[in-house]
């Protein structure tokens, strides 16, 4: 019996009232089997900080800035060329200048407060746009010019279709002759050279929200065609998406005054007993959970005691999700080293269990079976762990955050454990 009474001291665990079964009685002859399971397994949350995460070759960019009340200020800002897609030659036609604008259309995502005005400053990229082999990351970023050449501010509404900015006529100008000049600066890769791109720098003087574009934005050059009658309004496009088109989206946090100010390298983790009792997802920025289950190998110490199942569940804050900051219905679950190296993929997901009616017993639930058994089966100590995001295909380019309570008073994080015992 002194096994058995070492492990429980170790995991804290407490047991619900066994369930008897006839189920097995063939297996063992001397007895029936009890069915129970054990709720307090350690349970350590800690947040982590992964490493640059790739933004180009995504579905959307973001574009928007917003003060979280834990997390501080994340700011999106999309990068992008734009090119001709043939040669742009007026020369020789009866044509005026009207404006010059840049149209970026929505792709209906959003998250934070859409009723609070958003500024967007589109600026000039001064610096050629370059690849590191072949992708761009959210910490990418190459340098724009000072003064900005077009301006918006708006309350956004991810339901239109898209926002036009009016850009400077200067600049309009300046292409508008070119064309009409017959030069050849405005075809292929001769118009990355003379335009190396644009980024739409949101204004962070006041917190707004963060909105999804698609990944086709457009240059529009507008001019009015005299050589018919009446005369008509006409424009040409330069668009993102041709041969030397590029795009990825820049995602900054300022996290002082925040419980993870001090937040530790991707090698590292932040403990919830270090901030509050709470563990952070943050999409985009890079902000991941780490769940370890330690002891789990002491489990095989234990007699009479046959593992069937596992199941983690895990309590967001309450209150902490709102309808501009709702929960995801599902989240990624991978294994990772103690060094926070991710070396599989669970294809198992998370799955959001709502409390509708109270709000107080909403968790993720996830059927950690496979993990524990192989965690149990280990015949050397090691500190793998789980690492949870939001869904892997839109978690670069989206905002999504979960404070996730550490077991606690008010909060049932825990590790269900499932097993068998025989009943003599």
């Amino acid at each position: 019996m002194k096994p058995f009474l070492l492990v429980l001291g170790s995991l804290m665990i407490c047991s619900c009232e066994p369930e008897t079964s006839e189920i097995g009685s063939d297996f063992f002859t001397d007895g029936v089997l009890d069915f129970t399971y054990i709720d307090s397994a350690t349970v350590n949350l800690s947040t982590i900080q992964l490493d640059e995460i790739i933004t180009s070759s995504t579905s959307r960019m973001l574009v928007g800035t917003h003060r979280d009340e834990q997390l501080g200020r994340i700011t999106a800002t999309p990068f992008f060329q734009v090119t001709s897609t043939s040669a742009l030659n007026f020369e020789d036609q009866n044509l005026t200048y009207d404006h010059l604008s840049l149209l970026l259309p929505l792709d209906h995502y959003s998250y934070y407060d859409t009723l609070l005005p958003l500024t967007l400053n589109v600026h000039r990229v001064s610096q050629e746009i370059k690849t590191e082999k072949g992708y761009l990351y959210n910490s990418s970023t190459f340098q724009i010019e000072n003064e900005s050449i077009g301006s918006i501010t708006l309350r956004p509404r991810p339901n239109y279709d898209s926002i036009e900015i009016k850009l400077s006529d200067g600049l309009g100008m300046e292409i508008f002759q070119k064309a009409m000049n017959g030069g050849d600066e405005l075809s292929g890769t001769n118009f990355t050279e003379y335009i190396r791109g644009f980024a739409v720098v949101p204004d962070t003087v006041n917190s707004s929200c963060i909105l999804g574009l698609t990944t086709n934005p457009s240059l529009k050059l507008h001019y009015y065609d005299k050589s018919v009658t009446p005369t008509v309004k006409r424009y040409t496009t330069f668009n993102v998406g041709s041969a030397s088109g590029l795009f990825f989206t820049n995602i900054t946090c300022d996290r002082k005054d925040t419980p993870l100010e001090l937040m530790p390298s991707p090698k590292d983790r932040l403990s919830s007993r270090q901030t509050n009792g709470t563990a952070y997802i943050q999409a985009g920025a890079g902000l991941s959970l780490r769940i370890d289950l330690p002891y789990l190998r002491t489990l095989k110490q234990i007699d009479n005691f046959y593992f069937t199942r596992a199941i983690l569940e895990i309590y967001p804050v309450r209150k902490s999700s709102t309808v501009s900051t709702k929960l995801p219905t599902q989240l990624k679950v991978f294994k990772a080293d103690k060094r926070n190296a991710i070396y599989e993929e669970i294809e198992v997901m998370a799955t959001l269990v709502e409390d509708i009616e109270l709000g107080r017993d909403t968790y993720y639930a996830f059927d950690a079976t496979e993990f524990v058994k192989a965690q149990m089966e280990l015949q050397s100590l090691n500190e793998n762990a789980l690492i949870l995001t939001t869904d892997k295909t839109t978690y670069p380019v989206s905002a999504e955050r979960i404070y996730a309570a550490a077991p606690g008073y008010d909060y049932k994080t825990r590790l269900r454990i499932y097993f068998a015992t025989v009943n003599n």
